[in-house]
């Protein structure tokens, strides 16, 4: 395992949403969680098909960032935080660029490939 397969084992995410602030998004293995996610986001049904199976969610944890990392750029945080806390999805604010430059954070490898406005990392 990498550093950064710890995020895609529990299924972790963070996004840049529209306003450049962070957003993590932990849905781990739980089904529930994820069908939350995905009515969260308004997933059409065909998304919600290709993104519901469960066996290939861990194997394709790249595509998945890559797939969802748009979703919560076209709108800002705090319009995310709300659609999550209302269908009951894991979800926290990060408030602090520096967040990213955490120790343990960078050992996880939670921001591998993310950039912000506010630090440009």
């Amino acid at each position: 395992m990498r550093p950064e397969s710890r995020a895609a084992v529990s299924l972790s995410f963070a996004f840049a949403c529209a306003d450049g602030r962070i957003l993590a998004i932990h849905v781990s293995s739980m089904e529930k969680f994820w069908r939350a996610l995905l009515a969260a986001i308004g997933a059409r049904t065909s998304a919600r098909r290709a993104l519901s199976r469960s066996h290939g969610r861990i194997g394709n944890y790249e595509a998945l960032v890559q797939t969802l990392r748009p979703v919560f750029a076209a709108k800002p945080r705090a319009y995310w935080a709300e659609q999550l806390a209302a269908h009951d999805v894991p979800a926290g604010r990060a408030f602090h660029p520096e967040a990213m430059e955490e120790p343990e954070v960078k050992h996880l490898g939670m921001f591998t490939g993310f950039r912000t406005r506010a630090t440009g990392n």
